[in-house]
């Protein structure tokens, strides 16, 4: 993935999900083969219906791979890591 328009694009389905629980990702950016991310959790976001930190970057990083193999990492900025 070489932009953040295609990044978004290939987690539409993913991010229509959190937004039922008033989450969402926003692409922070692309830098080679690793894409960055930020979980923006909503006043009435439940914390615990989101997967965790690395589960969630490990189911990510497996749905970018079947749009483009050359995605090696996904990194997620989560708030509710300190």
């Amino acid at each position: 993935m070489s932009d953040t328009g295609q990044v978004a694009s290939a987690l539409d389905e993913f991010r229509r999900t959190l937004r039922l629980d008033d989450a969402d990702l926003e692409v922070v950016g692309v830098d080679g083969g690793t894409v960055s991310l930020r979980l923006v959790l909503g006043p009435e976001a439940c914390e615990e219906c989101v997967l965790p930190k690395d589960m969630l970057e490990t189911v990510l990083l497996q749905r970018l791979r079947r749009e483009d193999d050359a995605v090696s990492a996904v990194v997620v900025d989560d708030p509710r890591v300190a």
